[in-house]
């Protein structure tokens, strides 16, 4: 179907609430946009990120009422009822008047009230699931969607969802990777003989991971230059730690709070090892590098799906996972140098990586979108 022959089209786009459903969102966007001059609206939540990424991509938005719900009994739950079937009305008043031909899902409580509207009227669902463990909103959108594109090889999901499935990957940021190495070592005032190890908790930080960088940051600054992206809510702590330590240490430790794409690219290229948690997204950005990395998921997380992620990373050669549970000061210093020692190792770590996430999961998940309505 070429540009000319599907600039009647229309297509809506639902998720959001977080990063992890908003980054893969735009990526699909700018793909189909390169395939066909279809109207897109997006469905979302109004006070959420999902209503400013819709403005910067140039997306009409429209707002519904969403519920999250909490996997622990809250009088809470029974609002979050409420809202999602007011937003399920809401979400059934713009599908009708806006007559899409398909609706694609990133899944999550956000999009939740629009899946459910969309096969109320009809109206082809794609989804796309990012973790190797689908959540219990994710299990609602997804059991109401024609296809589900996922974003690891389908034998990593339950047998009675397979029919459906369709592996693509999961979409990242298209990074330039002309960024000149040497450059950025320099702004941030490292050499090239050194190695450097980027820490990323999620948008918001992670308080148990900063803490382990802190309370053993003189001894990783001795083997490391280091990158730490704290959360905004944790900057201030990072600063009076940096101040704490010796000025050779002093100069290899740069602390960060917010996550801006265009730094997280200058992050990425130069990086030689990472400690990540264990998110969908952060995976597939190393892996799109190539960089070798050691992940402690967070233990909290929907189904133990960070867990899952992890298990799956290491399988296949390119991550080391570290339990939370357990972990102190003197188990971590160890294991992270005796792997950043292992140089034969990390390359090989690295270039598994590479194969870990497609690079074209987004072009994939728009041709299944644009397939939908042929």
């Amino acid at each position: 179907m070429s540009k000319e022959e599907n600039h009647n089209l229309r297509i809506v786009v639902t998720g959001g609430g977080s990063g992890g459903h908003i980054t893969p969102i735009i990526a699909v966007i700018a793909q189909l946009r390169t395939k066909t001059d279809a109207h897109i609206l997006w469905l979302g939540e109004k006070n959420g990120l999902d209503a400013s990424a819709a403005k910067q991509v140039g997306v009409r938005f429209m707002p519904v009422a969403v519920g999250k719900w909490r996997r622990y009994w809250s009088v809470d739950n029974l609002v979050s009822i409420a809202k999602t079937f007011l937003g399920f009305w809401q979400a059934l008043g713009y599908l009708a008047t806006y007559k899409p031909n398909v609706v694609f899902s990133k899944a999550g409580y956000v999009a939740v009230p629009v899946v459910i509207a969309a096969r109320v009227l009809g109206i082809k669902v794609i989804a796309h699931e990012s973790d190797t463990v689908m959540g219990a909103a994710n299990r609602v959108s997804i059991g109401l969607s024609q296809t589900v594109c996922t974003g690891w090889p389908i034998v990593n999901y339950p047998t009675n969802f397979r029919r459906q499935l369709i592996y693509t990957g999961n979409p990242t940021k298209k990074y330039s990777k002309t960024i000149d190495k040497a450059k950025v070592l320099s702004r941030f005032g490292f050499t090239n003989d050194m190695p450097v190890l980027l820490i990323m908790g999620g948008s918001q930080g992670a308080l148990f991971i900063n803490e382990l960088i802190w309370h053993n940051l003189e001894q990783l600054a001795e083997h490391f230059q280091i990158i730490h992206q704290t959360g905004a809510n944790y900057k201030i702590t990072a600063e009076k730690y940096r101040q704490k330590l010796s000025a050779t240490c002093k100069s290899r430790y740069q602390p960060f709070g917010f996550v801006e794409q265009n730094m997280v690219e200058q992050w990425l290229t130069i990086a030689n090892l990472a400690l990540f948690r264990a998110g969908a997204n952060g995976i597939a950005d190393l892996s799109y590098f190539g960089i070798p990395a050691v992940l402690i998921p967070l233990p909290s997380g929907a189904n133990n799906h960070q867990v899952k992620n992890a298990e799956v990373c290491e399988k296949a050669g390119g991550v080391v996972m570290m339990d939370q549970n357990g972990l102190d000061s003197q188990k971590f210093v160890g294991q992270l140098l005796h792997i950043a020692s292992e140089k034969n190792k990390l390359h090989q770590m690295g270039l598994n990586m590479q194969k870990i996430n497609p690079k074209d999961a987004d072009i994939k998940i728009a041709e299944v979108i644009l397939s939908a309505v042929k």
